[in-house]
């Protein structure tokens, strides 16, 4: 097995926080989640 399994899995977390981010009613807090997850998404 190759390290791809662990790039999907990094990928797929970073929209999983994404995802969550959007459910937020507060505009600041959804803005610092949907960061963390578009910087987890880049790695």
């Amino acid at each position: 097995m190759n390290g791809n399994w662990i790039k999907e899995g990094v990928g797929y977390a970073g929209s999983l926080i994404i995802l969550c981010s959007l459910l937020m009613t507060n505009v600041f807090r959804l803005r610092q989640i949907n960061l963390a997850g578009a910087r987890v998404f880049a790695l």
